[in-house]
């Protein structure tokens, strides 16, 4: 369904920028990389920060087990469902990063989006985020305009 927005192949999907704030782990950042676009994403915690390098550059497939619902008890049908294990990453960053188009950049930036990306409104093709961006219209409209 998302891939209809996708531009035309008229050039290069590597010619178009995306920028990904509030990237958290950098999946989404990651996910648009692999269809062939730049892309970065940006983030502000330090944690999250720490775990995205280690998942991305450390991390082969399913190589750590997390237990995430383990402390959530709202919404579980019984304790296997809330005891039940996840293992990260479920792909390999490794092989597809290496498979990806020639000349594709992924990256994370560290830090404030508006005292990052201050001085480059014009260098990004797009702005995408899996979150609501509601809550910051203001920021995102500052940027673009």
């Amino acid at each position: 369904r998302g891939r209809r927005a996708l531009p035309e192949r008229e050039k290069p999907r590597g010619t178009h920028r995306v920028l990904n704030p509030g990237c958290g782990l950098g999946r989404l950042t990651w996910e648009i990389a692999k269809l062939g676009f730049e892309s970065q994403g940006n983030e502000f915690s330090y944690f999250m920060l720490l775990c995205s390098n280690i998942i991305i550059n450390h991390l082969g497939k399913e190589e750590v087990t997390i237990y995430p619902y383990i402390d959530q008890v709202t919404n579980q049908i019984n304790f296997e469902s809330q005891s039940r294990p996840i293992k990260i990453p479920n792909t390999d960053p490794f092989k597809i990063m290496d498979a990806r188009p020639d000349n594709v950049n992924y990256s994370i930036g560290a830090g404030d989006f508006m005292e990052v990306y201050r001085d480059t409104p014009n260098h990004w093709d797009a702005i995408a985020s899996c979150f609501s961006v509601r809550h910051c219209q203001k920021l995102i409209l500052q940027y673009l305009t």
